[in-house]
């Protein structure tokens, strides 16, 4: 268990809601969507150069693409156009008069955003436009003629964490599977790049923008085309009872985490064998439900039955971007409801017994993993309330983490607070890499010294 563990972009996994064709009715609300899912994107505030986004302009904007893309392109939605995903499939033989017309059509309106665009932004579209069709010519030539382009994948923001982009893209890729062709697409979004990759997807190669532009003062664009290959792509193993761990599972899921580790051995170490009260249950299920709320936008975040097992995993990111003063905040939140947990600032007992763990963790971590622990997957807790366990929840929870794991071809390492737990780790492909001892030193422990174990599970290739 490792409440304080990762301070990485989000990943969820997610189940499939019914994806349906977008009709005309919904393609306003299918507008607004895009407009509200992009609010904050690098490229779009880019291309905006400091003008304030214009919201009925670019939702008719946008209105106007959908109804154009509808006849010729896949365009699918969730909820009647809650989340939606345009994909312009492969293009075979000599184009069609409606084709033409949406090309012309197309062109249409990109000349009337044009003219009403300022001088700055009418340069920065320049340089957008030439950059990218030079980049995807370059990584992809020909061969883009033969592939599936994804134009557009939105969820409005109060829907996203349900599963709905998940459904969309996988809805796109079997169509891609069923036709022998590949998908490939562009994103400006870190967070992004992990999420297209537990599909399958690789980068193949970037373009920077902003980069020789004196009017643009902030960090350059970084504009990534992603491509997967059909063929290739491994198969996520999420059974139909994984779904996201939601703010509604939240309270639940805590009181999974308090029953789940009432005699944990490092816990109960920590706490010096505190006794157990209604009320320092009631301390830490506020505690637990707080850190998982921070979580379920910061990490991966997993449930069985509605919280009644969760586990919360943490990906390992190589590219970090400088850490925002909020993400410094959140982590001292967290380190500070941890600390609550493990009665870090209760006796001097406690106090002594905590920092004996943290310096004995930290070294154990840097002796067994060093720099590598930033690229591995962490498991940070896994949890089933004790009248649930032995029905596979845990498992199951454990197995999506690991799929994810094999897609992007990263390691996973865990901290398991209790030794019991090594055989079913051993059998999910974890090894013991390290050993920390607590208790060995201290005349206060009248136990059997504690051991916990740092484990890691190399990634499963694909062939």
């Amino acid at each position: 268990m490792n409440l304080e563990n990762g301070d990485d972009p989000e990943g969820q996994y997610l189940s499939a809601p019914p994806v349906r064709r977008l009709r005309l009715v919904d393609v306003w609300k299918a507008s607004t969507t895009s407009f509200d899912a992009f609010e904050g994107d690098p490229l779009v505030q880019y291309l905006h150069a400091d003008s304030p986004r214009r919201p009925l302009f670019t939702k008719a904007l946008y209105a106007v693409l959908l109804l154009v893309w509808i006849p010729v392109a896949i365009v699918l939605t969730i909820h009647a156009g809650t989340a939606l995903v345009v994909a312009n499939p492969a293009k075979h033989g000599r184009t069609s008069p409606i084709d033409r017309l949406v090309n012309l059509l197309l062109k249409f309106g990109g000349l009337i955003s044009y003219a009403l665009a300022t001088a700055e932004q009418k340069k920065r579209r320049t340089e957008t436009d030439e950059k990218v069709q030079k980049l995807t010519s370059d990584v992809l030539g020909d061969r883009v003629k033969e592939m599936i382009y994804v134009s557009l994948l939105a969820t409005a923001p109060n829907s996203q964490g349900q599963g709905y982009g998940t459904a969309l893209l996988s809805t796109i890729i079997s169509y891609g599977d069923t036709l022998g062709q590949a998908v490939y697409l562009h994103t400006a979004t870190e967070k992004d790049v992990l999420f297209y990759s537990s599909f399958g997807f690789q980068v193949l190669g970037h373009t920077i923008l902003g980069d020789n532009n004196p009017e643009y003062h902030q960090d350059p664009v970084i504009v990534r085309l992603m491509h997967g290959l059909p063929e290739e792509k491994p198969t996520l193993r999420v059974t139909d009872d994984v779904v996201p761990l939601r703010q509604a599972h939240v309270w639940k899921a805590a009181g999974t985490w308090v029953e789940a580790y009432q005699n944990d051995p490092q816990l109960r170490y920590l706490r010096d064998n505190e006794r157990s009260t209604f009320w320092t249950k009631t301390v830490d299920k506020i505690s637990i439900a707080c850190i998982l709320t921070i979580f379920l936008r910061k990490k991966i975040a997993l449930t069985v039955n509605s919280g009644a097992a969760f586990v919360i995993g943490s990906p390992g990111v190589t590219d970090r971007k400088s850490r925002r003063p909020i993400d410094r905040i959140i982590d001292k939140v967290i380190k500070g409801l941890a600390g609550v947990v493990n009665r870090k600032f209760v006796s001097k007992e406690q106090r002594k017994r905590n920092a004996e763990f943290d310096e004995k963790y930290k070294e154990a971590l840097t002796r067994a993993l060093g720099p590598r622990v930033r690229d591995m997957f962490c498991v940070m807790i896994l949890g089933t309330e004790p009248g649930c366990q032995g029905h596979g929840y845990g498992g199951a929870l454990l197995d999506a983490l690991n799929s994810l794991a094999d897609i992007t071809e990263k390691a996973s390492w865990l901290h398991s607070s209790n030794i019991q737990n090594t055989g079913f780790y051993n059998l999910h492909g974890y090894e013991t890499v390290a050993e920390i001892v607590l208790g060995d030193q201290n005349p206060a422990w009248k136990e059997a010294p504690v051991v916990t174990r740092i484990m890691v599970r190399e990634p499963r290739r694909q062939h």
